[in-house]
């Protein structure tokens, strides 16, 4: 992977980007399934990430397991690359979130909207509206309740049931506005569905009941009137100011069942001059699944997999080191067991100033270096022919039409 001449160009839009018989007789009838919990608080999730700092080459914020960051050999890049975004996309994510970490709003039909003041530093205001809306813009609006109660037929005043046959629930839509005292006016935040609500942990019981459910958002920032991009980046024209920055995510999250997380994540991050011309964009789509696995001798273990898939595109005379331009497309894939040492995956970047091409490898995950393919198939992590993400589009993240830039109320 030698450096060519377009190697800090690379280095300086990559800081700009700061996701799968016969028988005697009839058979016995399956039981009925067991009726859905349902909290008496709806709760936002504190975070949607999966930890892969394993084989990560940045240290996490919240990581305490630093020795086992990634080894200094010749793989190190391609290991940890599909890792280090999945953390940073999973830092930003919770670093949005966080507003809404301690909101508890009764599950109960009566509530459609709901108005609160976190007294965090600063202290924010916040308006979350729970009517039906469209959210990926289909021309359908979701079939929720509209309500926090995600029990159909439901209605005032009765109360939202504690549990419910799965057949009666629906979904729970929201959209959330916030504002800080010393704005003029309400930013939009959030806005997505729940399928399933979260459940937090209940300190009495010795059990932990903790589930962040299952649902769909899209959340992220539109920052306008940009005078400054970053002291590391050198436009050609200075009259290409000001801009608006657009840092949007689209996320697809379940995490109700152990055995079988994932999250799903689209971002768009592009730069938009005084012109409303599009003059950077990145468009990012990754999964991270994690799968509660047993070996032979019957010890379980965590397998995770990173897939992402990136194109990023910078027009001709907008970088003052890149006049031509740039179009990029990453690829990578890696899988790993949180058990041992071994790392399976490829990379490629298609790049006219560092093209990258790694066909799967095996590597051992605290040297960095590759070992025979054969102990990565021993270990069942093996992703020869695993088929990569499909490209991100700027429909899969950004805010919904049906998200007026005020409240509803």
């Amino acid at each position: 992977m030698a450096k060519g001449k377009g190697y800090p160009t690379r280095l300086k839009i990559l800081t700009l980007l700061t996701a799968f018989a016969s028988c005697l007789g009839p058979s016995p009838s399956a039981p009925p399934a067991p009726p859905a919990e349902i909290p008496s608080s709806l709760t936002f999730p504190p975070t949607v990430g999966i930890d892969v700092s394993k084989v990560s080459s940045e240290i996490p914020t919240d990581s305490s397991n630093i020795s086992a960051l990634t080894g200094d050999g010749p793989l190190k890049f391609v290991i940890s690359e599909g890792a280090n975004l999945s953390t940073a996309f999973n830092n930003l994510l919770d670093e949005f979130l966080s507003p809404l970490t301690d909101v508890q709003i009764p599950v109960d039909p009566a509530v459609t909207v709901f108005h609160y003041f976190n007294t965090s530093d600063p202290p924010l205001e916040i308006k979350i509206d729970f009517t039906p809306f469209d959210l990926d813009g289909d021309g359908v609006v979701e079939p929720c309740t509209g309500s926090t109660c995600p029990v159909k037929g439901t209605s005032p005043p009765s109360a939202c049931p504690s549990e419910a046959p799965v057949a009666d629930l629906k979904q729970v839509c929201f959209r959330i506005w916030t504002k800080k005292a010393s704005d003029a006016a309400f930013q939009r935040l959030m806005a997505g569905t729940y399928d399933t609500l979260p459940v937090k942990d209940d300190p009495d019981t010795e059990d932990n009941e903790e589930n962040l459910g299952k649902g769909r958002f899209r959340i992220g920032r539109i920052q306008e009137n940009i005078t400054e991009i970053s002291d590391i980046i050198v436009l050609a024209d200075p009259g290409e100011y000001p801009f608006t920055r657009r840092n949007l995510f689209g996320v697809d999250y379940d995490h109700q069942d152990p055995s079988h997380v994932q999250t799903e994540i689209y971002n768009i991050l592009d730069l938009i001059n005084a012109q409303n011309e599009t003059r950077f964009i990145a468009l990012q789509h990754l999964l991270t699944v994690q799968l509660g696995k047993t070996d032979p001798s019957g010890a379980a273990y965590l397998e995770k997999t990173v897939n992402l898939r990136r194109d990023v595109v910078v027009e001709p005379h907008f970088l003052a080191e890149s006049p031509e331009g740039l179009r990029q497309e990453e690829r990578t894939i890696g899988r790993f067991r949180e058990d041992t040492d071994f790392w399976s995956g490829s990379l490629f970047i298609d790049d006219p100033f560092e093209p990258v091409s790694v066909p799967t490898t095996c590597a051992r995950i605290s040297t960095a270096s590759e070992v025979p393919q054969e102990d990565c198939i021993d270990l069942g992590i093996d992703t020869t022919g695993e088929p990569f993400v499909a490209p991100a589009t700027v429909t899969d993240a950004l805010f919904p039409e049906d998200f007026p830039e005020n409240p509803t109320f």
